[in-house]
């Protein structure tokens, strides 16, 4: 792919944000700025502002994907998914222009990232 996302929250250590990392680095993505959650805190107020102006939210909690839309689907709903049980924004969460990745899911990574950097072409 070649690309690169704007930025993304990540944990050191975190088994899904490893497995996350290992999929950009095999498909040469790479990523403007990572923020860290050991260094900063995102709880759902601050989770809200970043994506209530995003085109999707794309979420990968288990074997399960949602797809959200900000602009139609209710806030909190949204919220449920988005914001871990440390009442943080969940990781790895990755901003893509106005696309929002949150969890990993390989093959949601593979939809998302395929569809949204050809666009970019």
């Amino acid at each position: 792919m070649g690309n690169k996302i704007d930025w993304g929250y990540f944990r050191n250590g975190w088994n899904t944000c490893k497995r996350a990392q290992e999929f950009l680095d095999a498909n040469q993505i790479s990523i403007s700025e990572k923020i860290y959650a050991s260094k900063e805190k995102i709880d759902a107020d601050k989770a809200w502002n970043l994506i209530q102006n995003a085109k999707s939210v794309h979420v990968a909690k288990g074997k399960k994907t949602i797809r959200w839309n900000p602009q139609t689907d209710n806030r909190e709903e949204i919220l449920k998914t988005v914001i871990g049980p440390s009442g943080n924004l969940r990781a790895p969460t990755w901003k893509i222009g106005k696309d929002f990745l949150v969890g990993f899911s390989a093959e949601q990574y593979l939809d998302v990232l395929s569809l949204w950097f050809k666009s970019e072409s």
